[in-house]
């Protein structure tokens, strides 16, 4: 009678299993862990915001200056600082939100229509802002 090897043996089984623990150990965690990205995104969409705030705000303020500084009135507010963008988006106020943090350029120019790019850090990521002075 013939008698051959029909399946796997109990040490190559464990052996199988032992392998897949490691890897799992040690490559799942790599995949799953979207923190980072979402702490990008949530950076990217704020930036987007006050970019996008930004450009809404400076052609509603060219279009009439003279009504242009209060929030309440949606005609545009003046900017002249990196602090100043946080009224693009939020309820007037030059606040930083919490975690948050603007960083100015060394010089900020004080000419009406002229630019300045502010940096934004927020959870180890940083984003660009580029904001047009209205005074």
């Amino acid at each position: 009678m013939d008698r051959r090897q029909v399946g796997f043996t109990l040490l190559e089984l464990v052996m199988v299993i032992v392998i897949l623990g490691i890897l799992a150990a040690v490559a799942l965690p790599r995949f799953f862990d979207l923190s980072g990205d979402a702490n990008k995104s949530s950076l990217a969409g704020t930036v987007a915001a006050i970019n996008s705030g930004n450009t809404i705000n400076y052609g509603a303020r060219s279009i009439d200056v003279a009504n242009g500084v209060a929030v309440a009135s949606r005609r545009g507010v003046a900017v002249a600082n990196c602090d100043d963008a946080w009224k693009l988006i939020g309820t007037g106020a030059a606040t930083q939100p919490a975690g948050y943090v603007m960083t100015p350029p060394a010089t900020i120019p004080t000419t009406v229509g002229s630019q300045f790019t502010c940096t934004v850090t927020a959870n180890g990521n940083n984003g660009s802002v580029v904001l047009t002075v209205i005074q």
